[in-house]
Protein backbone atom coordinates (compact mmCIF):
# COMPACT_ATOMS: atom_id res chain seq x y z
CA UNK A 1 0.00 0.00 0.00
CA UNK A 2 1.64 3.22 -0.88
CA UNK A 3 3.19 5.42 1.86
CA UNK A 4 0.11 7.85 1.60
CA UNK A 5 -2.41 5.64 1.87
CA UNK A 6 -0.73 3.99 5.15
CA UNK A 7 -0.59 7.80 6.85
CA UNK A 8 -4.32 7.99 5.85
CA UNK A 9 -5.62 5.10 7.26
CA UNK A 10 -3.60 5.67 10.38
CA UNK A 11 -5.14 9.14 10.96
CA UNK A 12 -8.44 7.54 10.73
CA UNK A 13 -7.87 5.11 13.19
CA UNK A 14 -6.84 7.62 15.59
CA UNK A 15 -9.82 8.97 15.68
CA UNK A 16 -11.89 6.27 15.00
CA UNK A 17 -14.73 4.61 17.56
CA UNK A 18 -15.48 1.07 17.40
CA UNK A 19 -18.06 0.93 14.33
CA UNK A 20 -15.77 3.68 12.67
CA UNK A 21 -12.32 0.96 12.83
CA UNK A 22 -14.36 -1.97 11.23
CA UNK A 23 -15.11 0.20 8.21
CA UNK A 24 -11.67 1.42 8.32
CA UNK A 25 -10.73 -2.45 7.95
CA UNK A 26 -12.97 -2.95 5.17
CA UNK A 27 -11.47 0.48 3.64
CA UNK A 28 -7.85 -1.68 3.88
CA UNK A 29 -9.05 -4.89 1.94
CA UNK A 30 -11.02 -2.95 -0.94
CA UNK A 31 -7.69 -0.40 -1.27
CA UNK A 32 -5.61 -3.54 -1.29
CA UNK A 33 -8.07 -5.23 -3.79
CA UNK A 34 -7.41 -2.02 -6.29
CA UNK A 35 -4.62 -1.98 -5.86
CA UNK A 36 -3.96 -5.51 -7.17
CA UNK A 37 -6.15 -4.99 -9.96
CA UNK A 38 -3.58 -2.30 -11.21
CA UNK A 39 -0.26 -4.17 -10.45
CA UNK A 40 -1.66 -7.29 -12.58
CA UNK A 41 1.63 -7.00 -14.76
CA UNK A 42 3.82 -7.70 -11.06
CA UNK A 43 2.81 -11.25 -10.27
CA UNK A 44 4.88 -10.53 -6.56
CA UNK A 45 3.31 -7.14 -6.02
CA UNK A 46 -0.63 -8.79 -6.77
CA UNK A 47 0.39 -11.47 -4.45
CA UNK A 48 1.55 -9.29 -1.26
CA UNK A 49 -1.55 -7.05 -1.97
CA UNK A 50 -3.45 -10.21 -1.60
CA UNK A 51 -2.54 -11.46 1.30
CA UNK A 52 -2.39 -8.17 2.96
CA UNK A 53 -5.89 -8.00 2.29
CA UNK A 54 -6.93 -11.39 3.38
CA UNK A 55 -4.95 -11.16 7.11
CA UNK A 56 -7.42 -7.89 7.41
CA UNK A 57 -10.07 -10.32 6.55
CA UNK A 58 -8.52 -12.89 9.21
CA UNK A 59 -8.91 -9.93 11.06
CA UNK A 60 -12.62 -9.56 11.09
CA UNK A 61 -13.19 -13.01 11.61
CA UNK A 62 -11.18 -13.17 14.95
CA UNK A 63 -12.99 -10.24 15.91
CA UNK A 64 -16.58 -11.99 15.60
CA UNK A 65 -18.44 -11.91 18.61
CA UNK A 66 -20.57 -15.01 18.57
CA UNK A 67 -23.04 -14.54 21.06
CA UNK A 68 -24.56 -12.42 18.10
CA UNK A 69 -26.40 -15.09 15.51
CA UNK A 70 -25.35 -12.63 12.77
CA UNK A 71 -21.59 -13.70 13.81
CA UNK A 72 -22.13 -16.67 11.87
CA UNK A 73 -23.40 -15.26 9.01
CA UNK A 74 -20.27 -12.98 8.63
CA UNK A 75 -17.58 -16.04 9.47
CA UNK A 76 -19.14 -18.18 6.56
CA UNK A 77 -18.92 -14.84 4.25
CA UNK A 78 -15.47 -14.40 5.26
CA UNK A 79 -14.23 -17.47 4.88
CA UNK A 80 -15.35 -17.69 1.37
CA UNK A 81 -13.37 -14.19 1.02
CA UNK A 82 -10.63 -15.56 2.04
CA UNK A 83 -10.67 -18.22 0.27
CA UNK A 84 -11.16 -16.54 -3.04
CA UNK A 85 -8.21 -14.08 -2.23
CA UNK A 86 -5.46 -16.74 -1.28
CA UNK A 87 -6.63 -18.54 -4.85
CA UNK A 88 -6.40 -15.12 -6.37
CA UNK A 89 -3.09 -14.58 -5.18
CA UNK A 90 -1.50 -17.72 -6.04
CA UNK A 91 -3.27 -18.14 -9.47
CA UNK A 92 -2.37 -14.25 -10.61
CA UNK A 93 -6.41 -13.95 -11.73
CA UNK A 94 -7.58 -10.34 -11.06
CA UNK A 95 -10.87 -11.79 -12.98
CA UNK A 96 -11.48 -13.64 -9.30
CA UNK A 97 -11.44 -10.38 -7.65
CA UNK A 98 -15.26 -9.40 -8.80
CA UNK A 99 -16.90 -11.55 -5.88
CA UNK A 100 -14.94 -10.65 -3.17
CA UNK A 101 -14.60 -7.25 -3.40
CA UNK A 102 -18.77 -6.83 -4.25
CA UNK A 103 -19.21 -8.93 -0.73
CA UNK A 104 -16.53 -6.74 1.17
CA UNK A 105 -18.17 -3.67 -0.13
CA UNK A 106 -22.01 -3.99 0.10
CA UNK A 107 -20.59 -5.16 3.99
CA UNK A 108 -18.75 -2.06 4.44
CA UNK A 109 -21.38 -0.16 3.22
CA UNK A 110 -23.48 -1.53 5.88
CA UNK A 111 -21.07 -1.18 8.78
CA UNK A 112 -20.57 2.31 7.89
CA UNK A 113 -24.54 2.81 8.35
CA UNK A 114 -24.07 1.35 11.91
CA UNK A 115 -20.72 3.52 12.42
CA UNK A 116 -23.30 6.72 11.86
CA UNK A 117 -25.50 5.83 14.89
CA UNK A 118 -22.39 4.92 17.13
CA UNK A 119 -21.95 7.90 19.97
CA UNK A 120 -19.23 5.75 21.85
CA UNK A 121 -16.60 8.16 20.77
CA UNK A 122 -13.00 7.70 19.63
CA UNK A 123 -11.20 4.41 20.74
CA UNK A 124 -8.26 5.59 21.41
CA UNK A 125 -7.99 8.72 23.89
CA UNK A 126 -4.79 10.79 24.96
CA UNK A 127 -4.27 11.02 20.99
CA UNK A 128 -2.77 13.88 18.74
CA UNK A 129 -5.40 16.04 17.01
CA UNK A 130 -4.82 15.79 13.15
CA UNK A 131 -5.96 19.57 11.61
CA UNK A 132 -5.93 20.04 7.87
CA UNK A 133 -5.64 22.91 5.60
CA UNK A 134 -3.36 24.78 7.94
CA UNK A 135 -0.59 25.21 5.57
CA UNK A 136 -0.97 24.13 2.33
CA UNK A 137 2.14 22.05 0.33
CA UNK A 138 2.96 22.28 -3.01
CA UNK A 139 -0.56 20.96 -4.58
CA UNK A 140 -1.81 19.40 -1.17
CA UNK A 141 -3.38 20.29 1.62
CA UNK A 142 -0.42 19.68 4.60
CA UNK A 143 -1.90 18.41 8.02
CA UNK A 144 -0.79 18.97 11.18
CA UNK A 145 -0.81 17.95 14.32
CA UNK A 146 -1.95 19.13 17.95
CA UNK A 147 -1.74 18.62 21.67
CA UNK A 148 0.35 15.75 23.58
CA UNK A 149 3.26 14.37 21.32
CA UNK A 150 2.98 10.60 22.38
CA UNK A 151 0.21 9.28 20.07
CA UNK A 152 -2.04 8.17 22.84
CA UNK A 153 0.38 6.74 25.65
CA UNK A 154 0.37 8.16 28.58
CA UNK A 155 3.70 8.09 30.65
Amino acid sequence: MENGKTQEFAARIAESSRSELTVIVYDVILEDIKEAREKTGDREAFRQLLLHANKFVNELMITLDFKYPLAKNLWSLYEYVSGILAKAAFSGDANALDEPEEIMSRLRNSFEEVAKQDTSGPLMKNTQQITAGLTYGKGKLDEVTTGVGNRGFLA
